[in-house]
């Protein structure tokens, strides 16, 4: 009697012949070992299912699929075909560290009612380079809250739960041309908890070749997924698709963004919008009072610094006024003031100065 693998790693490819050898390799090479490997050929007119055929590893699972489906398609295909208990998502220019399966295999056995697990990764780029580091959180409550203004994991070093998303949460929607991954961990997000493992398991590429070139850029279409998820929770009105997205371009701007574009006088209401979709958001997701506090502490400390980062900016421009203000919203925002206001420059703290000192001197003598 066969027992299926723990694991199922899956890696759909088109035309990837550039990198993908790399990308196998990095998985036949695992120190965990007890794995299949689903490779799923979507059409390729390259040399892809050439090269994947000169892997002789008896774990390697080839799919062919006679014409090209597209990414949500031939994903699914692979969820449905996959066998293990846990799926991990591997995209073939990227690179899986040596020991990616081993920590990850080892958290969600630890951890059993997390659906999914990211991880840290290294941006690297068509020369293998590293350009960036980048170490997502990995409070799940952070997380879902990130996940209304962007996705906060990378799709090829995730790893699901399967019983999870077959009986729960349900597969990628094939109807969502980009973005597929951030709409499935929004709704995953709403009934278990995700996370991030704190280790830099995966090299993530950065070059003309890569996934989201073969498969298409991150569109408008992309974006909408995290639109559609905080109009719901504020209550705007579906059909102003336009308008509701130059809401959320500015509320992402406050939160996310550069906060070039925006004009000091609108930050106040815009902070009062995040503050309203923070209670909206605890409601829905149904979050304990001490989780729902802990986040509103976490987010009166984050839009003090951009009060204070945009104050900054503000006195660099020369605008006294303006920055005066956003200083004062940042003290007022912080959830301990004076801790706020060692992060202050001179300037600010000179201006909070002037501010004290002027009601003195307009009550002394003419």
């Amino acid at each position: 009697m066969n027992v299926p693998p723990p694991i199922s790693v899956l890696m759909p490819v088109y035309n990837g012949e550039r990198y993908l050898r790399e990308a196998i390799e990095s998985i036949l090479s695992q120190t965990f070992t007890d794995f299949e490997f689903l490779i799923v050929n979507d059409g390729s007119t390259d040399l892809t299912g050439q090269i994947v055929r000169e892997f002789s590893d008896p774990r390697i699972r080839l799919i062919d699929n006679p014409t090209n489906i597209g990414l949500q398609e031939s994903l699914n295909i692979g969820l449905r075909l996959a066998k293990g208990a846990y799926i991990a998502r591997q995209d073939a220019d990227d690179i899986s560290e040596p020991r990616r399966l081993e920590r990850q295999y080892a958290f969600m056995e630890a951890n059993r009612d997390v659906a999914l697990l990211g991880c840290w990764y290294r941006e690297i780029d068509s020369q293998g380079q590293v350009r960036a580091r980048i170490r997502p959180s990995s409070d799940p409550t952070e997380l879902r809250w990130a996940l209304l203004f962007y996705c906060p994991f990378v799709h090829s070093g995730t790893m699901l739960r399967r019983t999870h998303f077959v009986h729960e949460i349900s597969f990628y929607d094939e109807t969502i041309r980009y973005g597929e991954d951030h709409d499935l961990w929004l709704r995953a997000s709403r009934l278990k908890p995700l996370t991030n493992y704190p280790e830099y398991l995966v090299r993530y590429r950065l070059n003309p070749h890569s996934m989201s070139e073969t498969y298409g850029e991150v569109t408008l279409e992309g974006t909408m997924v995290a639109v559609s998820a905080v109009a719901s929770l504020l209550g705007w009105v579906d059909d102003h698709a336009e308008m509701n997205l130059g809401r959320f371009r500015k509320l992402f701007a406050l939160m996310y963004g550069d906060l070039g574009g925006l004009e000091p006088s609108e930050v106040d209401a815009l902070a009062a919008t995040v503050r309203e979709l923070h209670v909206a958001f605890c409601a829905e997701y149904k979050l304990e009072r001490s989780v729902a506090r802990r986040h509103e502490t976490w987010l009166r400390a984050w839009l003090s610094r951009r009060y204070t980062r945009l104050a900054h900016r503000c006195v660099t421009e020369g605008l006294r006024s303006e920055a005066l203000k956003l200083y004062i919203s940042a003290l007022r925002s912080a959830p301990n003031p004076l801790h706020r206001l060692r992060s202050f420059s001179l300037a600010g703290k000179l201006l909070l100065l002037e501010l004290l000192r002027a009601p003195r001197a307009r009550s002394g003598p003419a």
